[in-house]
């Protein structure tokens, strides 16, 4: 993996993981996942996915919301 993410982001400027995360939104029903889903579909950290999330944010490529105790994640596909 270490060379699929070494090639993704010098050709498109984003990491394997973020990736990852935007392919999963576009996928999902509504583009719209649980973060604790997101973490455990990539096999990764719950606080690298909330890092992640949060700079994918940032740049205007995700939305995160709160429906009560669920933290969810949209892309901007909706």
């Amino acid at each position: 993996f270490v060379q699929l993410d070494r090639e993704l982001h010098q050709d498109v400027g984003i990491r394997r993981t973020y990736f990852e995360i935007l392919w999963l939104l576009r996928q999902a029903l509504d583009h719209a996942l649980r973060m604790s889903q997101v973490a455990e579909v990539t096999g990764s950290q719950p606080s690298l996915i909330a890092h992640a999330v949060a700079r994918l944010e940032k740049a205007g490529q995700v939305q995160r919301e709160r429906r009560g105790p669920t933290r969810l994640v949209r892309g901007p596909h909706r």
